[in-house]
């Protein structure tokens, strides 16, 4: 799974992962091929995103990369 499928997923969530995937899933912009934190952190940059949606990724980030091993 890549972690745009899985962020996908997290649409609902009542925390901030989840107001994170809603932003996600609604900007045809993002990097939907990508499962690089990096490429990830640049993107949200690229879009102006506060310190808290930043955060949100890396625990996003910590959360999928339990589910991939």
């Amino acid at each position: 799974m890549d972690f745009y499928s899985w962020i996908a997923e997290q649409v609902g969530r009542d925390d901030p992962v989840g107001d994170l995937a809603m932003d996600i899933v609604r900007d045809p912009e993002c990097p939907i091929s990508s499962s690089s934190l990096k490429k990830w952190v640049e993107y949200l940059n690229s879009r102006n995103a506060c310190g808290y949606a930043i955060e949100a990724l890396a625990t996003a980030f910590g959360e999928f990369s339990e589910v991939r091993q």
